[in-house]
């Protein structure tokens, strides 16, 4: 199995779980630090591999030859800066399709791509893979382009994919800049953090279920299908921060207001996982509370400190 992201957040959880699961594991990422090598197990081989660079990755995947391929790299921008547009398809459309150029059909089983549920923009919610997409960012625009590139592929080269469309993951070692990590490390300091009103409701999905439901995607049943993972509660950011500063017993407040929302977001954003259920028979087991109390702990804990970060 090659898992591309494999030294980002959710990749260092999937890599983990497949060796877990005895699994031969090839972790591909554009540059491994080596603290993050040490987090993992031994027995699964690094790879230095730029998606960009198309000649390259096709001589390591002829090398490797995989049967299961799980697509997690890219990047990640949320912010509606038309600026980013270049870098976001640069890095997550072109990325793919030199990955699906690389692979050649009949060893590759499986191509399971992560996308996000930020593609339905302002459609109804819940979300349901039949409704068109609406994209609101850049990010989100790429996300668009590398799913139907998947797509393409499946159909016209025999590169069997399904693509995930994944709610706000969360969980212990996530970078510090996205809102969950921020909230807690803030908390525990008594940092300031400036923060939106909060009214907007998100749907979170907590890393461990997340895995379970990449890791499930890899099967038969579920080839070239679009399919929601979602949390188990809809809740609005101000909840998320009242949960975390009741969790964490302190006093601390964000500042409310300080921020301006972000361009065309939606008020909504909630994913329906009933495709999951019937496909893969998965669905989320954690509770935003035992989600954010084990991320909580694993700030406080002597192993994650105040300081790290992934």
């Amino acid at each position: 199995m090659a898992v591309t992201g494999a030294a980002g957040f959710l990749g260092s959880y999937l890599i983990r779980r497949l060796a877990a699961d005895g699994a031969a594991v090839s972790a591909l990422d554009r540059a491994v630090p080596r603290g993050r090598r040490a987090r993992v197990p031994s027995s699964i081989r690094w790879h230095e591999a730029d998606l960009e660079d198309r000649a390259a990755l096709t001589r390591l995947m002829r090398q490797l030859k995989p049967q299961v391929v799980f697509h997690l790299a890219g990047r990640v921008d949320l912010s509606r800066d038309a600026a980013t547009a270049e870098t976001c398809m640069r890095d997550n459309a072109v990325g793919t399709a030199n990955l699906l150029w690389s692979l050649e059909a009949g060893w590759a089983e499986t191509v399971v791509f992560t996308s996000t549920t930020d593609v339905y923009g302002h459609n109804p919610a819940p979300y349901r893979e039949a409704q068109p997409v609406d994209p609101p960012s850049p990010y989100a625009v790429s996300k668009v382009a590398a799913e139907q590139l998947c797509r393409l592929f499946h159909r016209t080269a025999g590169i069997p994919a399904v693509i995930l469309r994944l709610a706000t993951v969360y969980g212990p070692g996530q970078a510090r800049e996205r809102l969950i990590p921020a909230a807690v490390a803030a908390a525990l300091t008594g940092a300031a953090l400036p923060v939106t009103s909060g009214e907007q409701r998100r749907n979170f999905l907590y890393v461990d279920d997340a895995v379970e439901g990449i890791v499930r995607a890899a099967s038969p049943q579920a080839l070239g299908e679009t399919i929601n993972l979602g949390g188990r509660d809809v809740v609005s950011l101000r909840e998320v921060l009242e949960t975390i500063q009741a969790l964490t017993g302190t006093g601390w407040q964000p500042a409310y207001g300080a921020l301006p929302r972000r361009a065309n977001e939606p008020d909504a954003a909630d994913c329906s996982t009933q495709k999951a259920e019937q496909l893969l028979g998965w669905s989320a087991a954690t509770s935003l509370e035992q989600g954010l109390r084990a991320t909580i702990e694993a700030f406080r804990g002597a192993g994650q400190g105040l300081a790290h970060a992934q």
